[in-house]
């Protein structure tokens, strides 16, 4: 890809972009491990607590809850021009339909949300928010700018510039999900965070 990482006395780390480097939008992406936890009664109808999941516990007498979570996040750079990234196929994923890299105070920017790759949208069951915060808007309050989703999109105009980050939490029930059909036994809700981090610009 010929991309080099430089470091600096600071612990800064700058990308340095060769001229045979393709064109374009480059996406930095990780992902936690996905943990389990369950809260259950043993054979002697003792509550108890344990990072497992349902299947991998063995005094098990009944569920009380069991869920699995994991988080995604990721950021972008471009060399050059701004194309449209391509999904990664994460279970949750946030997608810009925005140049982010290009961004400034009161622009609007836009995003598509997929679980298990099928629009994220509320319903007259469930609302479904993405939210959006910044170190120089809301964070410091504890407040957030939001957007309900509707057939998977989202939209902010963003009020300052500064350092943002969009961010949705999802929870679903592995029994009324038939995507989820391989957690069946394991647990009984999932728990599923996503993230951009992008920059505005004055």
């Amino acid at each position: 890809m010929n991309l080099e990482i430089s470091t600096g006395a600071l612990g800064v780390r700058k990308l340095d972009f060769s001229d045979s480097m393709k064109r374009g939008t480059y996406q930095v992406y990780a992902e936690s491990t996905p943990m389990f936890f369950t809260k259950y009664m043993d054979s002697s109808d003792k509550i108890r607590m344990a990072p497992k999941s349902m299947d991998d516990i063995k005094n098990l007498k009944k569920v009380i809850g069991s869920f699995k979570y994991q988080s995604f996040a990721k950021a972008y750079f471009t060399n050059g021009q701004w194309t449209s990234p391509k999904a990664i196929g994460s279970d949750l994923e946030i997608l810009p339909m925005t140049d982010l890299t290009n961004v400034h105070a009161n622009d609007m920017v836009r995003f598509k949300v997929k679980f298990k790759g099928k629009a994220v949208t509320s319903n007259s069951k469930r609302m479904r928010y993405l939210m959006c915060s910044s170190n120089t808007f809301g964070g410091p309050d504890g407040y957030k700018l939001a957007s309900m989703m509707m057939s998977g999109n989202a939209q902010f105009r963003i009020p300052t510039s500064g350092q943002w980050v969009v961010n949705i939490y999802y929870d679903e029930d592995v029994d009324q999900n038939k995507d989820l059909k391989s957690l069946k036994g394991k647990c009984t809700k999932v728990y599923t965070a996503a993230s951009i981090f992008f920059n505005v610009k004055p």
